[in-house]
């Protein structure tokens, strides 16, 4: 990004439970590619992202925002 904001809301995104929880069912080893993102999807970094924000854009439901809550740890974000 040539905007530094742009940047650290991508960073703020990378951290959600939502991204990590999708990257994690493409992670076979500890070992990252370029298809570890293949669920994760691509956003307007013009806005700062959070998982509830997330889980509304996508219209989670409230058995798959548990699954996510569940099986990932906040970063403090």
């Amino acid at each position: 990004f040539n905007d530094e904001r742009k940047a650290r809301n991508l960073e703020t995104y990378l951290k959600t439970k939502f991204v990590r929880f999708l990257m994690m069912q493409m992670l076979a080893s500890m070992n990252m590619s370029k298809s570890t993102f293949n669920y994760v999807p691509v956003q307007d970094f013009e806005n700062e992202w959070n998982d509830e924000e997330l889980y509304r854009k996508y219209e989670l439901s409230n058995d798959e925002i548990q699954l996510i809550e569940n099986s990932m740890k906040s970063m403090g974000v």
